[in-house]
Formats: C-alpha cells, sequence, structure tokens
C-alpha cells in the first residue's frame, strides 16, 4: 500500500498536479449483514465526499459510528479526543478455537470493553474502560453511541458499564474532559 501511494504521489509531482489533487482511500466494508435498516452490502448507504471536493458548505457528524461485525458483534464512537468502543455480551471470550462467527451483526445488549483518550493516548495503549475517574466520559459517549445505534439501525440496545478496576487518576480536570 504504501509503495502504491509513493508511485501515485510521484506520478502527480512528476505531472505537476499534485497540488490541485486530492487523493482518497476507500473500501468494500465486507459486511453482508443488514446493519442498517432496509440496507445490506449492496446498497449505497454512506455520505457522498463530493460536497468536500466541490467545497460546498456541508453539516458534518462530530463523531464517527463505527459497526464491528466481522469478527465479533460491537460498535464503536470516535470523537476528535475520544474512542469508546462495546462488544455484544455473546462474543465475550470469542475468538477461540472453534469459536463461530455470530449469526447476525446486532445484539441487544453490549458491554463497554475500550476508552482511549486519544489526545493523551495517541496510539491506544492505556484502555480506560472501568476506571471510576472516567466514568462520566463514559456516560456521555454511551449515550451519544446509543443515539447513533437507534438512528442508523432503529432500535437501542442496553450497554452495560465495564467492570470496574483500580487505579486511573484521571488526567485533566473533570471541566477540561469534554467528549
Amino acid at each position: 500500500m504504501d509503495e502504491a501511494l509513493g508511485r501515485i504521489d510521484d506520478a502527480l509531482i512528476s505531472l505537476d498536479l499534485e497540488e490541485n489533487t486530492i487523493v482518497f482511500f476507500t473500501s468494500d466494508h465486507g459486511c453482508h449483514f443488514h446493519t442498517r435498516i432496509g440496507y445490506d452490502k449492496r446498497s449505497g448507504h454512506g455520505s457522498s465526499i463530493l460536497p468536500v471536493v466541490q467545497r460546498t458548505q456541508v453539516s458534518w457528524q462530530d463523531d464517527v459510528f463505527i459497526q464491528i461485525s466481522e469478527s465479533c458483534t460491537g460498535r464503536a464512537l470516535r470523537t476528535k479526543r475520544w474512542k469508546y468502543i462495546v462488544i455484544g455480551e455473546e462474543n465475550l471470550g470469542f475468538n477461540r478455537p472453534g469459536d463461530r462467527m455470530p449469526e447476525n451483526s446486532s445484539t441487544g445488549i453490549y458491554r463497554e470493553s475500550e476508552l482511549y483518550d486519544l489526545d493523551n493516548d495517541p496510539y491506544e495503549l492505556r484502555n480506560l474502560a472501568g476506571l471510576d475517574s472516567y466514568r462520566g466520559i463514559s456516560d456521555r459517549l454511551k449515550q451519544r453511541l446509543l443515539k447513533r445505534i437507534l438512528s442508523v439501525e432503529g432500535e437501542t440496545p442496553e450497554i452495560v458499564d465495564a467492570e470496574k478496576r483500580s487505579g486511573g487518576q484521571a488526567i485533566l480536570p473533570a471541566n477540561q474532559m469534554s467528549v
């Protein structure tokens, strides 16, 4: 991938097009499940990138909703600062030899799995889920995620708090810990 991008970049430079060219990478999300109301893999769902190219004023979400459906059933929310991940209850302990892939791509109950402060931990090395000092952040992200799940999937599942863990002092004062 890096080599291919380098060749594209070299070609754009040699043709003197690098200043007026936008290169986008996209891929097939690979999921054949019905993860959106009335849509499946063959549907044209999503947002167009055309307004960005045309420099048109567009109202964009301030977070990204992620559906995890291949190796397990999960959902995630990514804001500028935080990544919040929940995993379907039936998938806890999944990926052992002999385990089967879930039958569908959604579940009625999720459990908080991961929380990362991307400003202070950009490599996602310290999972903050379950730490008392981050409970408020998790609760606010949980509510945002539930709204996104409802808007995309048409249902509101339950999200169970992560199991409490000791340690984890808040890195910033509470008034600076916005989502």
